[in-house]
Order: C-alpha cells, then sequence, then structure tokens
C-alpha cells in the first residue's frame, strides 16, 4: 500500500464496504477492485453482506486477494499500458 501513498504516486487507493450483490446460501461475491482512468482511482470494495458472517481471516484474506488485484493494475500503468480493460474479469481470469 506504500506505492499507493508515496510523494508521487501514480494512482489513489480507495477502500469502501458496499452492497455488492446479494449473497446466496453457497456463494458471496467478497470483493471487487475497480480502475477508473480518468481520475487514476483504484477502488477495493468489500461486500458489506459478506462482512456481517464471514470470519475474520475470511475478510482479511478478501482485503488481500483485492489489493493484488489493485497491484497488478498499479504495476501495468506504472509500465505505461493503460489501455488494459479495467473490468476485471477480462484482466483477472478466475484460477
Amino acid at each position: 500500500m506504500r506505492r499507493f501513498s508515496g510523494l508521487k504516486p501514480i494512482l489513489n487507493l480507495d477502500w469502501d464496504i458496499d452492497d455488492l450483490v446479494a449473497c446466496s446460501a453457497n456463494s458471496c461475491l467478497g470483493g471487487k477492485t475497480t480502475y477508473t482512468i480518468y481520475d487514476s482511482f483504484v477502488n477495493i470494495q468489500i461486500n458489506s453482506q459478506m462482512i456481517s458472517s464471514a470470519s475474520k481471516l475470511f475478510i482479511a484474506n478478501t482485503m488481500l486477494h483485492e489489493l493484488i488485484h489493485a497491484e497488478v493494475i498499479r504495476l501495468l500503468v506504472s509500465e505505461g499500458d493503460d489501455n488494459f480493460i479495467p473490468d476485471g474479469e477480462s484482466n483477472f481470469p478466475s484460477w
């Protein structure tokens, strides 16, 4: 996170807790990372529905997972590659 808050940060990092999607009985979207090219913001959203029922370890894991996405975006932008599609799925397929 230090690289987002240096003297001349490449991008701005913002954290939010939002109602992303309804959780089903078997799954819940824990978080989402998006990049807005025009204002240089990387926004990490943590699902408010997940927070109410998840363990602290799962919440921490989700935050770190989304922070890795933010770091990949920061690296791409720092290399001059801001032509990628910042929708997540195109850049970060499920493994």
